[in-house]
């Protein structure tokens, strides 16, 4: 029988592991009888992914083009009822014309090797490279990328899993853009039970939100030619080479896709950056690398600052030297909360270099003299037309008079 002390002591360890917020949600969650959001996702899953075998050959045999699509995975001790479960998954595809390209990283645990092998004997697709060094996840990668023959290639880790429709998704994406560079898909985490949860809807392609996140992930698709270009993985970067490696990649092309479907399974276990940040925070760092050498390849006049509680970045980009704002406040209100309005972007903005056009259209005539004796305001004019035509800046900015700044780099930030 458990005692009291049993339970007090299972509250401070997960207090120590997720906080005392997570930890109260995540009793809430129990004493509600389960996560109605894993509720809602069994429903949609249901709604969306219905899948017929017979109609997904019909067309699949009506597809122009059917690519050789080469899914590479680094293999280093994974325990083995994952590395079948991911293997099976490979094998159980729905598009047939794939091979799974495996470099096992010298593993030490000797089911590793004895499972291999036999998956090699069963099926003539997958192919395995043993290394004789253990060179981590992507000197590992690499090694399978190698022996890839693929026009494309699928990144796949060691120990998740993909849905049978994954290789068939992708296809029918390639005969739609056969332009297409880098293809990616949306993905969801699966845990020991083999229960999916924590789905991650992406947005399309954005080069400016992969500057704050690698968001493309799971499952990635490169061109192998391109990949091999730019010498894939980078050592330097483990932890976040996945991250590394997409924004060398964009580098090179602007043809990337994104399929709307959970097309991966990523497996939250202990260890593993699935199961949360704070499990490898040297993910993280990395990641924070990657962009910082990423801004200055590109030669951006910026710095990436991390943010906190969150796994994400923020790139400043500074203002050039010549830039210079009119800002053109539009009266609403006759001109009622003018004056407050101009106070806060005379004593709070940190970039100086700017005017201020007031538009007389709409504005009170009794504002209008008061703006014009009181001298307060440095830089500032009441358009005599229209406020565009009458700027100097080589940047606009539009304002209502009813908006006040409350931070100082309000403009820094939108110049940059």
């Amino acid at each position: 029988m458990k005692t009291i002390g049993f339970y007090f002591q299972k509250l401070n360890d997960a207090v120590k592991k997720y906080g005392i917020k997570v930890t109260l949600k995540k009793m809430y969650e129990k004493l509600r009888g389960g996560n109605h959001l894993a509720l809602h996702y069994k429903k949609w899953r249901k709604q969306n992914e219905n899948y017929r075998f017979n109609d997904v050959l019909r067309e699949i045999n009506s597809f122009s083009d059917h690519p050789l699509i080469s899914i590479c995975m680094p293999v280093y001790n994974v325990e083995e009822k994952w590395l079948r479960r991911c293997i099976d998954s490979v094998r159980a595809q729905y598009y047939q014309n794939w091979e799974l390209c495996i470099a096992d990283d010298c593993s030490t645990q000797e089911h590793v090797q004895r499972v291999l092998r036999e998956y090699e004997a069963l099926d003539s697709r997958i192919h395995v490279v043993y290394r004789r060094q253990n060179g981590h996840i992507s000197r590992a990668t690499n090694s399978a990328v190698e022996i890839a023959k693929g026009e494309y290639i699928a990144l796949l880790d060691n120990d998740d899993e993909v849905p049978r429709w994954m290789t068939y998704e992708v296809v029918k994406m390639i005969n739609a853009h056969p332009d297409a560079d880098l293809i990616y898909s949306n993905e969801d985490k699966i845990d020991k039970k083999g229960r999916r949860f924590d789905p991650f809807f992406k947005p399309d392609y954005s080069p400016d939100t992969l500057l704050s996140c690698n968001y493309i992930s799971h499952l990635g698709v490169y061109r192998t030619s391109i990949f091999r270009e730019i010498g894939g993985f980078r050592h330097d970067y483990v932890g976040a080479q996945d991250y590394d490696l997409v924004l060398r990649f964009v580098e090179k092309t602007g043809k990337v896709y994104h399929i709307p479907k959970i097309l991966y399974h990523w497996r939250a276990i202990e260890g593993s950056t699935a199961a949360g940040v704070g499990e490898k925070n040297y993910a993280y760092e990395a990641g924070f690398k990657a962009l910082e050498d990423t801004i200055k390849r590109r030669g951006y006049s910026a710095y990436v600052e991390k943010m906190q509680s969150i796994c994400a970045y923020c790139v400043h980009f500074l203002p050039k030297s010549e830039d210079y704002v009119s800002i053109i406040v539009l009266p609403k209100n006759g001109g009622k909360y003018m004056e407050g309005c101009l106070d806060s972007i005379y004593e709070k903005t940190a970039f100086r270099n700017f005017e201020v056009i007031v538009s007389r259209d709409g504005l009170d005539p009794r504002i209008v003299e008061n703006l014009q004796k009181n001298g307060k305001y440095p830089r500032l004019e009441i358009s005599k037309s229209d406020p565009v035509s009458e700027s100097k800046g080589n940047l606009l900015l539009f304002i209502e008079e009813n908006l006040e700044v409350l931070s100082p780099d309000w403009l820094t930030e939108m110049v940059g």
